[in-house]
């Protein structure tokens, strides 16, 4: 008589088929990359890139202001940043998701946000155009004063790179406040100078540091009259932060530029307790009003 099998482990089969199950699910669902936590821990060197714009905006160019869209964004004051805070957020962010991914969930900056926090547009004409002209030109015709002397214009760029226009310089360029009985072509380039410093130290920043691309005059042609050309700034501004955070996140440089006071005023209204108190008492936080215009600044 033959002998009979050995008493088999059904359960124990059963547990390794739900196990290989489990397995074959997991291996089919997409993995976020792991955190670079070890970029971030301890590195002193990261330093979030922005610079202070110096230009005013004043009452005699309300009008342009308000005709380009940025009348909001340009009467804001000063707002130090907290290069810890931002330093931890951009920790959680995913590159995948062009969110956060918090303990407490998903999180991530929208339009809704841009136009509360900045009072910018969000519809409009898209932020582009072409990278190639004659911008020596273009900036002698839009920010040059009237007889101005050729080296006068060849030291307005900065040296190494094409076609940037040297803060410093802009700045000269708006060295006598502009009033009601200005003249109309010097309220006209004391408005783009003031655009383009926002541009460069705020809301576009690039590696230049110390510069502004003067690809943007093309976007500053008309200042006035029903020929200016409404631009959606708040897309182009949230979509500067997600690619400066893609890049902190990842690679994790020591001087990244981007809209990062967007970032740090967005913390502040979700999260409460790493936000500073307020320098006066404020019932509507960050609404795109005069009156109402970001609390914390100076």
């Amino acid at each position: 008589m033959p002998p009979r099998p050995a008493p088999q482990d059904h359960g124990r089969q059963r547990r390794r088929r739900t196990t290989s199950r489990s397995d074959a699910s997991e291996a089919s669902e997409p993995k976020l990359l792991p955190l670079p936590r070890e970029q971030f821990r301890g590195n002193e060197k990261w330093k979030p890139s922005i610079h202070r714009p110096q230009i005013k905006a004043k009452p005699a160019i309300y009008d342009r202001l308000s005709a380009l869209g940025l009348i909001h964004f340009a009467r804001m004051g000063h707002v130090p940043l907290d290069r810890s805070l931002l330093q931890g957020l951009a920790m959680f962010w995913r590159p995948e998701t062009h969110s956060f991914h918090f303990p407490i969930g998903e999180m991530t900056v929208t339009l809704e946000d841009v136009a509360y926090l900045f009072g910018l547009p969000t519809t409009g004409a898209p932020v582009t155009g072409r990278s190639d002209g004659e911008w020596k030109t273009k900036t002698a015709e839009l920010l040059m004063p009237p007889n101005f002397e050729n080296q006068d214009l060849e030291d307005m760029f900065r040296k190494g790179y094409v076609y940037h226009i040297k803060l410093v310089n802009l700045r000269a360029l708006c060295s006598h406040e502009p009033h009601e009985d200005s003249p109309e072509e010097y309220l006209d380039r004391y408005t783009r100078a003031l655009a383009l410093e926002l541009f460069g130290c705020v809301m576009f920043p690039d590696n230049s540091s110390n510069a502004v691309p003067a690809i943007y005059l093309s976007l500053l042609q008309h200042v006035r009259g029903s020929d200016v050309v409404e631009y959606n700034w708040g897309a182009a501004v949230l979509a500067c932060l997600y690619r400066a955070l893609d890049t902190a996140s990842v690679h994790g440089p020591s001087s990244i530029p981007g809209p990062w006071l967007l970032l740090q005023l967005w913390s502040w209204t979700r999260f409460p307790a790493c936000r500073p108190k307020a320098l006066e008492d404020f019932t509507n936080w960050g609404q795109p009003t005069i009156e109402t215009c970001v609390p914390f600044a100076e």
